[in-house]
């Protein structure tokens, strides 16, 4: 009997608590609102990816640089001189900075493998300067190089090297340029890039006395047919060496040509295989040198093609009455592509799980910034991105704004299916993220999918959630997937579990004044567990549609009625730190569903924290400002934060 008065109290309760975050995992808009300092906006939108190729400084010709952009780094290799006119070369990984340029140690390296020896690891290796390397354009930068010993530091100009007619041809080689290796003789390796039908290879190593040499050849590219590997190419050269150039950090001086060891021949059976014949005669196989794909969570188990989507039928979609994304203008087609990886269940354990990637069809080469878009509680697994790949989805009409747009499923749809739905847990919900992040940037590498090196994080409602715990486990764990990110913008989210259910109980008690003392769960919580498992159980019946085909794990809920504060706090809150990028908080001061004190207690913990202008809370202009209906101005406020920073949305338009 107790149980039955209880549900009947709770019952409105649980359910705003279910609908809060059962409709759509975006939305929104925003009166103009104090925002993030405009200097955080500016940091956001500096420095682009520079193009992978030799890269040089006109007037100091004879020593120069190579750049390969992997991911959120990139790999440099700068061939210069000693003060003694020996040829020397530096290795560099530079990692992505807030502000778009690049940094990391400059390394010199000894004692290794000669050219045709056998086989030594290097002996040491010696940081000499801290290097910043920042892109104005794609192919033009400055490099910045802080001496380690203290002196002065060193600012070039730098521009992408040509060497075909007409300049950057694209290549018609079928393997890819960049850094080749023998992960068998780790620390000799080889550079290489094609312009047209013209290759450069540079050739870094040691001389016998440990001292690291490099070599330039060129060459054109051939077709050695055959039936064996119908599909290699070669080209060849003399290795030329090089002294008496100019140092790190000294005045120019022009090198001379010291001689040639031989010829070397560079020989491709893939795009990333390959072997170099050497002087010696002597055959040494190579791949590229690539970083390992991730093996546990984040790791990529298999990608499906779904559909293209033409840009007609999108338009069509948007002029549909329920859908929620307004005044937006699609510029490409979009092709879809359901992932499967692995990330953690709400226990810690392995599970398979999958997720949509929407990729605007624009010309080959071309860069999207990319937008991780977290969608709201479903109760039909059919709803899931990766199962509704369709003109009216949300991350396909993003993605025809430009954006390549990755929404994991969660665990408990999409393959993961069957598998409790983590609601309201922090970490499971950040994995299910951040994991889905790494295997899609693993799937663009693998496919040829270019991106600019801007991410943004955005989602409405348990979306907003599952994007707030994603960027706080981002921003704590120091993850790669940090680098690129711009902004996070999110709305109407219960980040503050605790506050969010406090608030809908005060409703509670105001519509069962009767009831209120009872249904506290500080009174619920000496009844103990059974009792508030059949309350639970008996709420979630009436709740849960009947066809419901996705299971909910709740322990969130249940830590609420057991009053189990320090639970909540530890396991389900995510409001209560200090973001050191902007943040964009979007809410209805009318939301009965998600109470406005959610985000307005994140914004007061934020900015207690030291977070500052960086995050602010706008309010939705809808009047009455509730739940659903201020899902378009949350969208629509959405785009217009983005817009300022996203760059490479619309097409290149050609210059007459």
């Amino acid at each position: 009997m107790f149980v039955s008065w209880v549900v009947r109290a709770l019952r409105w309760w649980l359910a705003a608590a279910f609908v809060s975050t059962s409709l759509l995992g975006c939305g929104g808009g925003g009166d103009p609102q104090p925002t993030s300092s405009a200097k955080a906006l500016a940091l956001a939108t500096t420095g682009v990816p520079p193009e992978t190729g030799v890269w040089w400084n006109p007037a100091e010709s004879g020593k120069g640089y190579v750049l390969e952009r992997q991911g959120n780094a990139v790999l440099m290799g700068s061939y210069m001189y000693e003060s003694s006119g020996a040829p020397v070369w530096y290795l560099s990984a530079l990692a992505l900075q807030y502000n778009g340029s690049y940094s990391g140690a400059l390394i010199r390296s000894s004692g290794g493998q000669t050219l045709d020896g056998a086989y030594r690891p290097p002996a040491g290796s010696t940081q000499v300067a801290t290097v910043t390397l920042t892109a104005q354009t794609a192919r033009a930068a400055t490099l910045v190089i802080q001496p380690s010993d203290g002196g002065p530091a060193i600012t070039t100009p730098l521009e992408r090297f040509a060497f075909s007619t007409p300049a950057f041809a694209p290549s018609t080689a079928t393997f890819e340029s960049g850094l080749w290796w023998n992960e068998a003789e780790s620390g000799r390796g080889f550079f290489v890039e094609v312009q047209g039908a013209q290759a450069v290879m540079g050739s870094y190593m040691y001389d016998a006395s440990g001292q690291p040499v490099w070599y330039l050849s060129t060459g054109v590219i051939t077709h050695t047919g055959g039936t064996v590997a119908p599909a290699t190419q070669t080209f060849g050269g003399a290795l030329i060496g090089y002294g008496g150039g100019q140092t790190l950090t000294g005045p120019y001086r022009a090198p001379f040509v010291t001689g040639s060891p031989g010829n070397i021949t560079f020989t491709a059976t893939s795009a990333t295989t390959a072997s170099v014949s050497l002087p010696n005669g002597t055959i040494v196989p190579l791949r590229r040198f690539l970083p390992a794909d991730p093996v546990g969570s984040g790791e990529l188990k298999s990608a499906t093609l779904l559909n293209t989507i033409a840009v007609t039928d999108i338009v069509q979609a948007l002029g549909a009455a329920d859908v929620r994304i307004q005044n937006v203008n699609p510029v490409y087609a979009v092709t879809s592509y359901r992932l499967e990886y692995l990330t953690s269940d709400a226990q810690g354990q392995p599970v398979l799980a999958s997720g949509l990637v929407s990729v605007p069809v624009k010309p080959q080469g071309a860069a999207s910034p990319v937008l991780s878009y977290q969608h709201g509680t479903m109760f039909q697994n059919a709803e899931a991105p990766s199962n509704h790949a369709v003109p009216s989805e949300i991350s396909v009409i993003l993605a025809s704004l430009g954006y390549i747009v990755v929404a994991p499923d969660f665990v408990g749809y999409g393959t993961s299916v069957g598998t409790p739905h983590p609601y309201l847990l922090a970490a499971p919900s950040a994995a299910v993220t951040v994991d889905f992040l790494t295997a899609a940037g693993t799937w663009r590498q693998k496919a040829g999918v270019s991106d600019n090196a801007q991410l943004f994080m955005i989602g409405y409602s348990e979306g907003a959630y599952v994007t707030m715990a994603a960027h706080r486990a981002m921003q704590a764990g120091k993850a790669a997937n940090l680098a690129p990110l711009r902004v996070v913008v999110t709305g109407a989210g219960p980040y503050n579990v605790q506050v969010t259910f406090d608030a809908l109980l005060a409703r509670v008690r105001q519509e069962f004044p009767l009831l209120g003392a009872l249904i506290n769960p500080g009174f619920l919580r000496f009844l103990g567990p059974s009792i508030r498992a059949q309350v639970r159980d008996q709420l979630l019946k009436l709740l849960l549609p009947s066809d419901t085909d996705v299971v909910f794990d709740v322990r969130s809920i249940d830590y609420y009625l057991a009053d189990d504060v320090q639970a909540l706090a530890q396991l389900s809150n995510v409001h209560d730190w200090k973001p050191s990028l902007p943040v964009r908080l979007f809410h209805g001061r009318d939301d009965q569903t998600v109470p406005y004190a959610s985000s307005l207690s994140t914004l007061q913990a934020m900015q207690k924290n030291g977070a500052g202008a960086l995050v602010s809370l706008t309010d939705c202009p809808v009047v009455p400002a509730g739940h659903i209906a201020c899902v378009p101005s949350f969208l629509s406020f959405t785009l217009d934060q983005l817009a300022p920073v996203a760059r490479d949305l619309l097409p290149i338009v050609p210059t007459p």
